[in-house]
């Protein structure tokens, strides 16, 4: 199901119905927000009490988050994005750690990956073949 959306009262309506969200730094920040409002995300159960018992499992509705162009974080919206995804790390890392949302971050000119990958403590893949040369011009 693909849905538009204009503000986070629709977002909440949005969750149970979709899978798969497009969407822009902005749209995903209101989207992650609306998930940790809604305990689905990295929240316990729908009260959202942050503890983790049997009887109010941890809720993750949130298994994978592609970004791409992640070079943006160093650019005029980068901050959002980086809040972003530091509400995301920690709404599902802190609280359990086999539970956590899996962030892949694509990007040709990222040219601190190895700093950024510490950050989302994450694994990193580089690649120089290229099938369409990259021209940088300052």
């Amino acid at each position: 199901i693909v849905q538009d959306y204009h503000s986070n009262a629709a977002i909440l309506g949005t969750l149970d119905e979709c899978h798969v969200f497009v969407c822009t730094i902005e749209k995903a920040n209101g989207l992650v927000n609306a998930m940790i409002e809604r305990g689905a995300l990295g929240t316990a159960g729908a009260a959202a009490s942050g503890v983790d018992t049997p009887a109010n499992p941890l809720v993750n509705q949130l298994g994978l988050c592609v970004v791409d162009e992640l070079h943006m974080i160093g650019e005029e919206r980068g901050h959002l994005l980086e809040q972003t995804l530091t509400k995301i790390m920690y709404a599902t890392r802190h609280h359990d750690a086999n539970n956590k949302t899996q962030i892949v971050g694509l990007s040709a000119t990222l040219p601190n990956l190895q700093q950024v990958a510490r950050w989302l403590d994450a694994e990193f893949y580089t690649n120089s073949d290229r099938p369409v040369p990259l021209d940088e011009y300052c």
